[in-house]
């Protein structure tokens, strides 16, 4: 399932529509939810803008909307690129504390670290690649770790443009006899997207304990 959720961006500007998690369809009669949720988007938008500032700031990126920049060089070079990961990290570290409190995500860096907590009492938790990744394929792997909530993943893929593809959607069953299994999917052309994955806590009164990593393939 693809959607657009930004229809027009200038670099270091996100429409106030991405942001208020607004979504255009190709038939907006029919109403759907945006793939990973309203707060990935505005995620997302956030990130790819920045990461733009910073890709410039580097000279290596081409163009001057985000939309329309290539940043080809960027993933050229290990040491640029690695740079520019490390510089939105720190962005994303502020922001978290920030602007995106409420929201409450989480950096999913493409290096196998593991992420680990609770998302408890019918809430979600994002988690977005801090910028767009350097490969195509990236394995994502999450560990029921405790509790007995059922809760839904989402995995998706946020283009510069705006737009928002839907890999992966399941749901993990409610109770206890699942705690320790875990969930691979295999993100596939990966590169120059930013990948997000929303945690959904579907129960009222239960917890879901978790352990998520992405590792490049």
């Amino acid at each position: 399932m693809q959607i657009n959720i930004l229809a027009r961006r200038t670099l270091g500007f996100t429409t106030s529509c991405a942001l208020a998690g607004t979504v255009l369809f190709s038939q907006p009669s029919e109403a759907q939810a945006a793939p990973c949720g309203s707060s990935t988007a505005t995620v997302a938008a956030d990130t790819w803008d920045k990461f733009g500032v910073y890709a410039i700031a580097a000279g290596c990126a081409v163009g001057t909307a985000v939309a329309q920049m290539d940043f080809s060089q960027c993933y050229a070079s290990g040491k640029t690129y690695s740079a520019l990961v490390s510089s939105m990290v720190t962005w994303w570290n502020q922001m978290a504390g920030n602007s995106w409190a409420k929201i409450g995500p989480r950096a999913l860096e493409v290096d196998g670290k593991i992420l680990s907590g609770t998302v408890v009492l019918g809430t979600e938790r994002v988690f977005c690649t801090p910028g767009p990744v350097d490969t195509s394929d990236i394995k994502i792997r999450v560990t029921k770790d405790g509790g007995k909530a059922k809760t839904d993943v989402e995995i998706c893929k946020m283009a510069k443009n705006g737009s928002s593809t839907e890999e992966f959607d399941y749901t993990w069953a409610k109770g206890k006899d699942n705690i320790g299994d875990t969930e691979s999917r295999t993100v596939k052309s990966a590169k120059d997207k930013i990948l997000c994955v929303r945690l959904n806590n579907k129960s009222t009164a239960k917890k879901f304990s978790y352990k998520i990593s992405a590792v490049r393939r």
